[in-house]
């Protein structure tokens, strides 16, 4: 019993201090990676970036983009997109992979 006592401490702690090591924070536009800028300029061009986000995690840097539409953009360290979600719109149709828009 002192031993699961202890193993469940120890988790606790592991957990808090990994959480304490995740840090959000806003940023300029000017410092996002320039192929976020890109994307965005190539992807929404009738939209502006209203703020980003810079979070550093424990597996590295990834940055948050809210358009003035509501879109948000997540991106991975390298700039490159992971997930898309618009609000009030359709996610644009070049973003859904094939199978599933062919099975839809």
């Amino acid at each position: 019993m002192k031993h699961v006592k202890l193993f469940a401490t120890a988790l606790v702690c592991l957990l808090v201090s990994a959480a304490c090591l995740a840090d959000d924070k806003m940023i300029p536009v000017e410092q996002l990676p320039a192929t976020v800028k890109t994307f965005v300029k190539q992807n929404f061009p009738q939209k502006t970036i209203l703020y980003a986000e810079k979070d550093t995690e424990i597996r590295g840097v990834k940055y948050e983009v809210r358009l003035n539409d509501g879109t948000e953009i997540n991106f991975d360290k390298k700039g490159n997109w992971d997930k898309i979600e618009c609000k009030g719109s359709a996610v644009p149709a070049v973003f859904i992979p094939q199978t599933i828009a062919t099975y839809v």
